[in-house]
């Protein structure tokens, strides 16, 4: 009996569901779902850049300002690591998200790349593809890229099928690829009719802020500006995407960058001046969005979000606990080449590689060291004393240096973020010739230098010791621990880090991402609430400090957790 009830059960969501459709009328100028004319107003968030426990509430706050959909990219990058390695777990599990938005009873809008862009590294197509072919032709035909996303593909779409609306799922439509061709309409889609006789009215890219980069003024856009234009295409009957509802965060490495006049990194925080903050509270632009909504559509009942408490703690002290020589000494992992390879030729995605050199000459005093095409920052040491910095974004490729035949010249180099648009075929670290004066360097030593949990693990239980060298601008890791009494409640909180200049902050071994204070406009890093621990068991911090530090002559300094986010910081005159 009960399996002829689960038979008929069966063919009654097969019948059900076969009368799902989502399709585009372009006589009518619009979209049919299940048949009827609709609209949607959504907005994009990705998954990637929210923790997956908060990936219900952030959905919910945005179901709340009246949308009935989400966007979201599939970011490739991370879902495939390495040639054949594949990652759904966690914060990738692809899967849980989309249920997540199902069960809400949210549509999503699915914007499967292979190149997304998004600010993220290398606009989301994987680091090893410039290790197969630092050549290839990326978003051609070519056959070589096109055959690691026939692969890809072939993995991915099994996935999303049973998540198509016509399925039973949330998806209503999939954008493959990402800007072939965009323009902007002033929201008068007069230029979209031009080129685009018949079809519902879509803007899929509603600013309601915009991306910041290092080194230059937070973007925001006026809630009065936002509103005004929200009404105008709402009443002009269009569907509409807020790019972004929910910005998030780039943790770890993940942030990537732009090619304008210069290279231009993009910071950790993915704020993006939207209507829910990276941490996920409504602002006034959010209630103001709800209530132009809702004079088109019925709002969802319930109550309305409210921003939610931040936690504050007392300074953690931090102490010098190994300079980053002693670290690279310890990690042995070190490659020897002729010429100096790339990041992407040592197989290290991210983060940072140590390239040495020994003079065998005796150069001028001063002699030019010149590094064409630095990717994308480098500090150079000679004999672990640093000469000065050489940048890509501001265009110095050589500097003087006093160095003596048989000494040791250290060339430590960032990798700040592939570029995310445009020429993407971005290689890191050093990958041409290197020039003393006249001569060219040969017979380099590379280490790449792992910062994995495993690698901060290793360094937080190594302990105080001897510090190499007593210049505090030495690049050093330094650690605290600290414990939040039960009597307290963990909440969401921001890392501030007066008086440190620039580095990595990982908090109980997660990294939180880069921090660059004294060049802004980020000045605080977003920190979860579900990445601490309550009494008795302890919490860490951990910092790669590259420059300086503020402990001055004892080794000893401090951060602290606040309850207030600064991502609109001073920044630098140019």
């Amino acid at each position: 009996m009960n399996r002829i009830l689960i038979l008929i059960l069966l063919c009654y969501l097969k019948a059900a569901f076969s009368e799902r459709s989502f399709t585009v009328d372009y006589e009518n100028n619009c979209f049919r779902k299940d048949g009827q004319p609709f609209r949607y107003v959504s907005g994009s968030i990705h998954y990637f850049r929210v923790p997956s426990r908060f990936w219900q509430d952030r959905i919910h706050k945005m179901k709340m300002a009246g949308l009935n959909a989400i966007q979201t990219y599939v970011e490739w990058n991370h879902h495939e690591p390495e040639p054949g390695v594949y990652n759904f777990n966690g914060d990738y599990d692809l899967p849980r998200f989309l249920k997540t938005a199902h069960d809400l009873e949210m549509l999503v809008i699915l914007r499967t790349g292979p190149f997304i862009d998004a600010e993220r590294d290398m606009g989301g197509l994987p680091y090893w593809l410039l290790r197969v072919d630092p050549k290839m032709k990326m978003r051609f035909y070519d056959p070589n890229f096109i055959k690691y996303i026939d692969k890809w593909y072939n993995v991915l779409l099994p996935i999303i099928e049973p998540f198509l609306y016509n399925n039973g799922g949330p998806i209503i439509s999939i954008q493959i690829e990402n800007e072939y061709g965009y323009a902007n309409v002033s929201y008068n889609f007069g230029l979209l009719r031009y080129t685009q006789a018949d079809g519902p009215l879509v803007n899929s890219e509603f600013y309601p802020g915009y991306l910041d980069h290092w080194g230059h003024p937070h973007s925001t856009k006026t809630t009065e500006s936002v509103v005004k234009t929200l009404n105008e295409m709402l009443a002009a009957n269009a569907s509409i995407n807020f790019y972004m509802f929910h910005g998030g965060t780039s943790f770890g490495f993940t942030a990537g960058s732009n090619l304008g006049s210069t290279f231009q990194a993009c910071p950790t925080s993915y704020d993006y001046d939207a209507p829910l903050t990276e941490a996920g509270d409504p602002t006034p632009k959010y209630y103001a969005i709800r209530e132009t909504i809702g004079k088109f559509f019925p709002l969802p009942p319930g109550p309305v979000p409210q921003p939610g408490p931040k936690m504050k703690l007392p300074p953690i002290t931090l102490e010098k606990v190994m300079s980053l020589w002693d670290y690279i000494d310890k990690v042995n992992n070190s490659v020897a080449s002729t010429y100096p390879l790339s990041f992407e030729k040592l197989s290290h995605p991210f983060g940072f590689v140590l390239y040495k050199v020994t003079v065998p000459f005796q150069p001028t005093d001063p002699a030019l060291l010149t590094v064409k095409g630095i990717a994308d920052r480098a500090h150079v040491y000679v004999n672990k004393v640093l000469q000065g910095v050489l940048s890509r974004e501001l265009k110095i490729e050589s500097l003087p240096v006093q160095v003596l035949k048989n000494q040791e010249i250290n060339i430590l180099v960032e990798n700040q973020g592939r570029v995310c648009a445009g020429n993407i075929n971005d290689q890191k670290g050093i990958f041409q010739n290197v020039t003393l004066g006249s001569q060219t360097l040969l017979n380099w030593t590379m280490i790449p230098i792992p910062l994995a949990s495993t690698s901060i693990q290793k360094i937080e239980s190594h302990g105080s010791q001897v510090i190499e060298t007593n210049s505090i601008s030495a690049p050093a890791f330094y650690f605290g621990e600290f414990t939040i009494p039960n009597s307290s409640k963990v909440l969401d909180t921001f890392l501030k880090l007066d008086g440190w200049h620039k580095g990595v902050a990982f908090l109980n071994k997660f990294n939180l991402g880069r921090y660059w204070p004294i060049m802004g406009p980020q000045i605080t890093l977003y920190a979860p609430s579900i990445l601490f621990q309550k009494s008795p068991a302890s919490n860490s911090i951990t910092l790669l400090e590259l420059e300086n530090s503020p402990c001055h002559d004892n080794d000893t300094c401090t951060v602290q957790f606040v309850d207030t986010p600064i991502v609109n910081g001073a920044t630098p005159q140019y």
